[in-house]
């Protein structure tokens, strides 16, 4: 595998020598070939009409690689050198089980997010705590009913290391999740006021 990715590269930085060995087969295709390259200066492309484009393979790959190194650079430069508290990554699904995995709705999880609120009139979203956060874990709710006011709050995960740290936990806030076959399961009830 290396090897071919290796021809690969050559040929996108050496294209000259590609055409030319290939000139024979695109003649017996097309009826067709570009002019020889290996006259040109090296690594240049003539191309087969003025009104073409053509290039420098070893100057497109140089301009990447020093695009690649300068970006990586900046990042490793200013990037902050907090350490992050999160959760092992999980797909969005912290219990490790098979029917948690890989359904109809982990693959529909994109599809809600980029056309929820459009669409579906809902939104989802997503908060990265940042480094050295200890806010515990909770979900973003707003519930309305016909013209009432919007209900906003917060609801919150019994068990949480970190439910104490937060004075704005209440304990009428806090769901007890429960484990079924499709995974962890809560249920909260809202009683919203008529409008």
């Amino acid at each position: 595998m290396l090897a071919f990715a290796a021809i690969c590269l050559l040929a996108g930085i050496l294209p000259g020598l590609c055409i030319d060995a290939l000139s024979a087969v695109t003649q017996s295709l097309v009826g067709a070939h570009m002019p020889v390259q290996a006259a040109l200066p090296w690594l240049s492309i003539v191309p087969i009409a003025e009104s073409r484009s053509s290039y420098n393979g070893l100057l497109v790959f140089a301009f990447i690689a020093v695009s690649t190194i300068v970006t990586v650079e900046v990042i490793h430069r200013f990037a902050s050198r907090a350490v992050r508290r999160a959760p092992a990554w999980d797909c969005g699904y912290p219990d490790a089980n098979p029917a948690t995995q890989y359904t109809a709705d982990s693959f529909a999880q994109p599809i809600r997010r980029v056309f929820g609120e459009v669409v579906f009139k809902a939104s989802e979203r997503v908060d990265m705590p940042a480094p050295g956060d200890m806010r515990p874990a909770h979900i973003h709710v707003k519930a309305s009913s016909g013209k009432s006011p919007i209900l906003t709050t917060q609801l919150y995960f019994k068990g949480d290391p970190w439910i104490n740290n937060d004075a704005g936990v209440r304990p009428s806030l806090i769901m007890s999740p429960r484990r079924e076959s499709e995974g962890l399961v809560a249920k909260f009830d809202f009683v919203i006021k008529a409008g």
